[in-house]
């Protein structure tokens, strides 16, 4: 989950408790910004650095955990917005694909999974919401029932949080195995 902090109040469904909750049950919480700007568009760098590094602090004060992974709000990010968000968080996300709107159901969601498995690659999608008014919805029916496959496939499909995945990956690319010694009966790395 990725969260804009001033989105977080008492009175609705996103709360710091409902934050917490989910974080204790396994889930990521990470940063989406203070006020969700379109980053590229932000003209100072004092509320630039507000909006990437405040909401980071303001995560880690209510969850008790520095967030690793941040998502840019309307896939808007540039070099500079970036090197400002790499200096914050592990991990960044812009452009991925959207799960969800009108005729979206979990046929559409399985698809392409196994488009992605059958390349032998990664996969991660974006969702704004399950049953609610918000930017392309999903239906809690269509999520059911990808989760229902994943849950099936387990076995054949690694399903965890964008930052476990992304730390594994950037571990995978930085590893350097390098063959030190090598006889007929052993090697050494």
């Amino acid at each position: 989950f990725f969260v804009h902090t001033e989105n977080v109040k008492e009175t609705w469904a996103s709360t710091w408790g409902a934050w917490r909750a989910a974080a204790a049950s396994g889930h990521e919480v990470g940063s989406h910004t203070k006020t969700h700007p379109n980053l590229t568009h932000v003209r100072s760098a004092r509320q630039l650095r507000s909006e990437i590094a405040g909401s980071a602090d303001i995560i880690e004060q209510q969850l008790g955990t520095r967030p690793i992974s941040f998502a840019y709000p309307f896939s808007g990010v540039n070099d500079a917005v970036r090197r400002q968000v790499l200096e914050v968080y592990l991990l960044d996300r812009s452009n991925c694909r959207i799960w969800g709107g009108e005729g979206f159901g979990a046929d559409n969601g399985i698809s392409h999974i196994e488009r992605a498995v059958a390349k032998r690659d990664w996969f991660f999608c974006m969702m704004h919401g399950v049953d609610e008014v918000s930017f392309q919805p999903t239906t809690a029916k269509a999520l059911a029932g990808i989760v229902e496959y994943l849950a099936a496939h387990r076995d054949t499909i690694w399903t965890e949080t964008y930052g476990t995945v992304g730390r594994y990956v950037k571990e995978r690319v930085m590893a350097d195995l390098r063959f030190r010694e090598e006889t007929a009966s052993a090697f050494e790395v």
